[in-house]
């Protein structure tokens, strides 16, 4: 699939609320660029231009070590589209799953769980005890809660509020422990969002089973944390009073009330079939993600999956992710 490589066009105008997020993310979020680098932020930018401009400069400095090489990938028809569809655009929201979808961060999950898990079922008076790749098969998409819940049934034994209690806050202390010492975004998605910001054709907003201080942590580490405003990240534990976990749709059409839009006004991008399972339910298109797939096997069989499971499209990497969004554009 051929592609180039981004170069500034004439500014596209979108809707007044994208502009104004757009300025949002490039004023009040670039506080983050600051604190981790040392940098300016761009309060001061006398236009949007100038401010996305800077951002875009500040954001391909990061991890330079890790990205010697900053290229943005956008399709020819996305640069030179734009102003033509901008009235007939149909996509508004992109709501991205984080974990192993943004950050590389299921196997830093489930190296903090191993642990707690197996201690688990010892608690419960269960024999059995988990091997790591175990873990990968029998729960990968899973929230610690969610994979506590589904031995329960498997092992037949309750589980209280008093256990989830007792062994939810270790394991988010774990988890989060990790991720400010190994978490890796995962391969081209900083590119991504630069070219969504410098676009402004779309907003971003993040829908996970994870807390939000999870979800903070991942993203500070990251340096994704920048794009992203507080009040579009939404948690399921931090945000629902039921905690009910993806595949329930419950996160979802919670982000569309509080967004004010349609199902079909949103496209999201999962990793997992519990992932895809809740969007699909939740009446939103759904890119299914297998970039964090360990093999391609598991690729395959994710990918047979996931069009089972409805997905509107399948992505290998996040260079395809803009030819994807304009096929879905058109549909």
């Amino acid at each position: 699939m051929e592609r180039s490589s981004f170069t500034p066009a004439k500014e596209v105008k979108p809707a007044q609320e994208v502009r104004s997020e757009c300025i949002d993310r490039a004023t009040q979020t670039t506080e983050g660029i600051s604190e981790v680098n040392k940098k300016p932020t761009v309060r001061n930018a006398a236009t949007m231009t100038e401010a996305l401009s800077e951002l875009t400069e500040q954001a391909c400095k990061l991890d330079a070590d890790e990205q010697p090489k900053f290229k943005v990938i956008i399709p020819n028809c996305i640069l030179h589209g734009a102003e033509h569809k901008k009235n007939q655009q149909k996509i508004k929201w992109l709501l991205f799953d984080c974990d192993n979808t943004l950050v590389l961060s299921e196997t830093l999950a489930f190296m903090a769980s191993f642990d707690l898990v197996n201690e688990v079922l010892e608690h419960k008076g269960i024999g059995h005890r988990y091997l790591r790749d175990e873990l990968l098969v029998h729960f990968m998409g899973l929230s610690f809660s969610g994979m506590c819940r589904k031995m329960a049934k498997q092992f037949n034994f309750e589980w209280t509020a008093e256990d989830e209690s007792r062994f939810q806050q270790r394991e988010e202390d774990e988890v989060i422990k990790l991720f400010r010492k190994d978490l890796k975004p995962m391969p081209g998605i900083l590119q991504v969002f630069v070219c969504i910001v410098r676009e402004m054709r779309y907003n971003i907003a993040i829908v996970s089973s994870s807390s939000y201080p999870r979800i903070n942590a991942a993203l500070e580490k990251t340096n994704l944390r920048m794009f992203f405003l507080d009040k579009y990240i939404f948690s399921a534990k931090s945000c629902l009073k039921s905690k009910a976990c993806k595949p329930d749709p419950a996160i979802y059409l919670y982000a569309l009330e509080e967004l004010g839009v349609k199902p079909q006004d949103c496209v999201c991008i999962e990793d997992s079939r519990t992932g895809v399972m809740a969007a699909v339910r939740a009446g939103i298109p759904c890119i299914g993600f297998l970039g964090s797939c360990n093999s391609r096997s598991m690729q395959d069989q994710l990918c047979t999956d996931f069009h089972k499971d409805g997905c509107a499209a399948i992505m290998w990497e996040w260079s395809q992710f803009f030819d994807i969004l304009n096929v879905l554009e058109d549909m």
